[in-house]
Order: structure tokens, then sequence, then C-alpha cells
């Protein structure tokens, strides 16, 4: 059963069954320069506060990437409750003939919940066609990963320990999607256990010229954009805002993975 949320944002959350899609009603997606998301405030002195207490200097070129901030509207949409698992994967491989996954033969990734790894953005976008679905674009991956939270690094706020996400190679590898406990959109794992594919080319200063209605990201490029971290990787890179990319042909990496949305008829 889907559930439709009523109102601006913030939104309530609802959960779903394994597989389902949660709608998410949005009126903005805020994407962000740092930790402190704005709000339609000035938040640069606070944000400097925060870099200075929590990130090493030799990162924080890494977040020159998530700046200006902006606010944009971004439709309604269906989003997967869970990273696609392997149980999931696997019809789609018995359906369409389609080629195994790297790992695909291993058993520290391969067990059916876990959540696939080892795929392409090419692979996870038949995976979507199949599904009727598509891949999230990156403003609404951010806008559902926040959970209705405002200026908060992680889904549920600011701390972060490993009782919230799979993180830092503390369990050695993904765990079954599901594990641990949702955000205020009753979505999963959203940072952590596996980067998630989205559909757009990545663009290092993309946001000093995004549009602020649906941005969809560049028409062209070389690395499509990855988010929420992984598994293996420290909180820096668990933060909602943070931005990664790779090229979409090269699945690469035991800490790639992806959900699925849809869109609201």
């Amino acid at each position: 059963m889907l559930f439709r949320l009523k109102g601006n944002w913030p939104l309530s959350g609802q959960t779903l069954k394994l597989g389902k899609s949660t709608y998410l009603n949005v009126a903005t997606a805020q994407v962000t320069d740092n930790p402190a998301m704005a709000d339609g405030s000035s938040i640069h002195q606070e944000a400097k506060q925060q870099l200075h207490s929590y990130l090493r200097s030799d990162i924080q070129p890494l977040m020159q990437t998530e700046k200006p901030v902006y606010m944009v509207y971004v439709d309604a949409f269906y989003m997967d409750k869970c990273e696609v698992a392997n149980a999931q994967y696997r019809k789609f491989m018995q359906a369409t003939g389609y080629r195994e996954p790297d790992y695909w033969d291993d058993s520290r990734f391969n067990q059916p919940n876990q959540p696939v790894v080892g795929v392409s953005w090419d692979d996870a976008v038949a995976y979507a066609s199949w599904a009727g679905k598509r891949l999230p674009t990156e403003a609404e991956w951010e806008k559902a990963a926040r959970g209705g939270l405002s200026g908060k690094r992680y889904p549920w706020g600011d701390p972060i320990s490993i009782s919230q996400a799979n993180y830092s190679n503390n369990a050695g590898k993904p765990v079954s999607v599901g594990s641990y406990s949702a955000n205020g959109y009753g979505l999963y794992d959203m940072v952590g256990n596996v980067y998630e594919w989205c559909a757009d080319w990545y663009g290092f200063d993309y946001y000093s010229k995004l549009p602020l209605c649906n941005p969809q990201g560049l028409i062209l490029g070389s690395k499509r954009v990855l988010r929420g971290g992984s598994w293996g990787l420290n909180t820096v890179f668990l933060r909602v805002a943070y931005r990664d990319k790779h090229f979409p042909s090269d699945p690469y990496f035991v800490g790639y993975g992806f959900r699925c949305v849809s869109d609201v008829r």
C-alpha cells in the first residue's frame, strides 16, 4: 500500500513493506553547501564553526562542490523504502537474462537481503526500467535523505554512531537492507551501507548554475552522481550534503548500489 502525505515540506514519514515505495509530497528540496543546511537565513558563520570542530582541514576541499546554497522545488515522487536487494535483482536477471553483477558469487555480498553491489549506473538504469521506475535525481535523493529535517548532517540529526548506520568498515560488509532505524520519511539506509547511484551527470560547480525547479543535472558529462556513502567509508562521506561521482559503465566497487523512484501520475 502507498501512502499519500499532504502538506508542504517538512513532512512526517510513513513506513511501507519492502519493495514498495514512500510517497513524498515534495514542496522544496534544500541542496546544501555544508552540514548546516540553509533554511533561507545566513548560515556561513555557524557552518565555519562546525567545520572547524569536526572536519580536518585536508577534507574541506571536498565540500566546495556542495556550494553555493540553494533552495529548489521538486515535484512529488515515490521512492523505494530500501535499497534494491539481491533477491530483487535476481528476479530482474531471471526475467531478462541480464548479466550478473560483480561479486555475485562472493558470499560476503550475495545474501538475499543484502543490497546488490558491484552494479554500474547502466545496470541500475536497466533494473529501474524493468521495474517501471527510474533513478532519483540528486535533488530528489537529498530531499528524501533529509527526512524532513533542516540543518542536519545526517538523516536523523547531527550525531552519528554505529547503531544508526553501517560505516567505517564496522560490519565489514553491507548488511541486510532495513537493519537500522528509518528516517522521518520511513526510508532506510539513506546513508551508509552502499552508495546510491543518482540519475544526474556530475558537475563540480553545478550548484552555481542549477535551475531552481526540478534540477536534472548537466546535459552531458563523464561521470554520474553517487550519494550516501558506504559501509567502508567514514562519517565525512555519510553527510547528506556530500556529493560523489563515478563513470557510469564501471561497477568498480563493493559499495555501489541503488534504489529507485517513480513519478506521481
